[in-house]
């Protein structure tokens, strides 16, 4: 599941980060430049979720909590502005998707690995970047072939992605409590 984790929440940021511009520009009628600029809310989102993410890891919850919790929020966001396109939707679920889902959920996902198999880090790791990396080459193939059956088909392709990643969270959250009583 873990492993699984690193394709899926790569998944679920990495086709934001590519596809919302042209997304908000087809289906929001957003002008070029305003629709570039989604991809700064999506990096605020994401620098801002480093440190409030670093606080309540560090203070307050396990890593394995926020996985859930940030995945969930991302799909729902997600099928917001897949259901919802406007400027606004598109701008808010770009920086709320930064934060969520390109804000450390693939690192969180290593470090609940890492606390499962804390004898062999490195190589957790390894398979967790693999699948990560795996998803680098083969989504770019998917959804440049979903963009010429749909583009919107991409934004739904982001939902699954992402509603994916809650479900692996899930698993790997009870698993962790079965664990580490």
């Amino acid at each position: 599941a873990c492993a699984l984790f690193g394709y899926t929440s790569f998944a679920a940021f990495y086709i934001i980060v590519v596809w919302m511009p042209r997304y908000a520009q087809a289906f929001a009628n957003m002008p070029e430049s305003a629709a570039l600029k989604t991809i700064s809310y999506y990096s605020m989102g994401s620098l801002i979720c480093v440190f409030i993410t670093a606080i309540l890891v560090k203070k307050m919850v396990r890593p394995v909590w926020v996985v859930v919790l940030y995945s969930f929020i991302a799909g729902c966001t997600a099928l917001a502005v897949y259901a919802f396109p406007s400027p606004f939707v598109c701008k808010a679920g770009s920086f709320v998707i930064g934060f969520t889902a390109a804000g450390g959920l693939l690192q969180l996902g290593v470090t609940t690995m890492n606390e499962f198999f804390s004898k062999s880090k490195a190589l957790a790791t390894s398979i967790v970047m693999i699948l990560s990396s795996t998803a680098n080459f083969t989504i770019p193939m998917i959804t440049g072939y979903l963009s010429k059956v749909n583009m919107k088909y991409i934004i739904l392709f982001d939902v699954v992605m992402a509603f994916a990643t809650t479900v692996i969270g899930i698993i790997m959250f009870v698993r962790f409590y079965q664990v580490f009583k």
